[in-house]
């Protein structure tokens, strides 16, 4: 019984490992499942938000914002105080 158990446990990974994924397919795989790079290529902006809430009560916002082709935008909040970052061209302003 024990041996039967082995083998099925050995078949199985072996199953696993035949079938192993590549990158490329994976890559693949995630642009479909965001609707093609069609829908990617039309994305002109991105907008990314987060929260920190501190130790001490205190509570911090951060923000960033992508626009095609090169431009960012990053603010960040922290107990009514707010600092904006804007830069283009990997150049900061």
């Amino acid at each position: 019984m024990r041996h039967a158990v082995i083998m099925l446990v050995a078949v199985s990974c072996l199953s696993v490992f035949a079938r192993a994924q590549t990158a490329e397919e994976l890559v693949n795989k995630n642009i479909q499942a965001k609707g093609g790079i069609d829908k990617i290529k039309a994305i002109k902006s991105v907008r990314i938000t987060g929260k920190l809430n501190g130790g001490g009560g205190f509570t911090a916002a951060v923000t960033q914002e992508n626009v095609r082709p090169d431009l960012v935008r990053e603010t960040f909040s922290l107990q009514g105080m707010t600092a904006v970052q804007a830069y283009a061209s990997g150049c900061r302003l």
